[in-house]
């Protein structure tokens, strides 16, 4: 197997770097007590150690991606996509975002947690990763995850804002969900409060379609909720 793998990895087929990262992981977790291949998983997926290894790592990140809901694989699989978050190669890095279709609502239980903090720690979501689910599952997981959808919705416009998109590419992309989150985040108690209103105002910089009329109908709640205070009537001299 071992030789067969390799052959596959060194062979003209134009997929056949991504066909061996897959199997290797596959082969991993079927075979947990191989040695050569977690040392080839580990290699790969340590973008430092093998830099040429991008179309390995995408094929490890596509199948730990489609293998991460299956309880029994999930902790091996969380491991690869934590390790592969490290990398800044769009490719693979777009492979991990896959995740987030797969998997709405996203689980918030300790594996998604220790892949959500990867992201953030790693800036992940400021590269242009143009999945446009990511933002729809955010949306489904602020209730729960407010800290993090807070700091990886940052992320994405931060990126935007790095690439410099013009208005009418910006206007392309969906901005209800980044106001969804932004009013969420309004309605938590603090410090979520004041990171919706963050959000807020970099999409205000940022110049986001629909961001303003949603902030003046906020103002309005905020203002038609708040308690008004009783007038006390001046008595008349007398």
């Amino acid at each position: 197997m071992r030789d067969w793998l390799t052959s596959l990895r060194e062979s003209s087929w134009d997929r056949g770097q991504q066909a061996f990262g897959e199997l290797v992981f596959l082969r991993r977790i079927l075979q947990p007590g191989d040695a050569w291949t977690a040392e080839q998983l580990g290699a790969f997926i340590d973008a430092t150690a093998t830099p040429d290894g991008m179309n390995e790592r995408v094929g490890i990140a596509f199948a730990a991606v489609n293998l991460w809901n299956d309880r029994r694989y999930c902790g091996v699989a969380t491991d690869a996509l934590v390790g592969l978050c490290a990398c800044s190669e769009a490719p693979v890095l777009q492979s991990i975002a896959d995740l987030f279709r797969l998997n709405d609502p996203l689980p918030a239980d300790s594996s998604g947690r220790r892949l959500l903090d990867a992201m953030i720690g790693h800036s992940v979501m400021r590269l242009p990763l143009g999945r446009t689910f990511v933002l729809r599952t955010l949306t489904t997981l602020v209730h729960t995850e407010p800290g993090r959808v807070s700091q990886l919705s940052g992320d994405i416009v931060e990126g935007w804002a790095a690439r410099l998109i013009s208005n009418a590419a910006r206007h392309r992309f969906d901005m209800d969900e980044l106001i969804d989150i932004a009013v969420t985040l309004q309605r938590c108690n603090p410090p979520y409060r004041a990171q919706g209103l963050d959000l807020f105002e970099r999409l205000l910089a940022f110049e986001a379609y629909g961001v303003e009329e949603a902030l003046v109908e906020l103002d309005g709640r905020l203002a038609r909720s708040a308690p008004q205070r009783s007038r006390r009537r001046r008595r008349s001299a007398t």
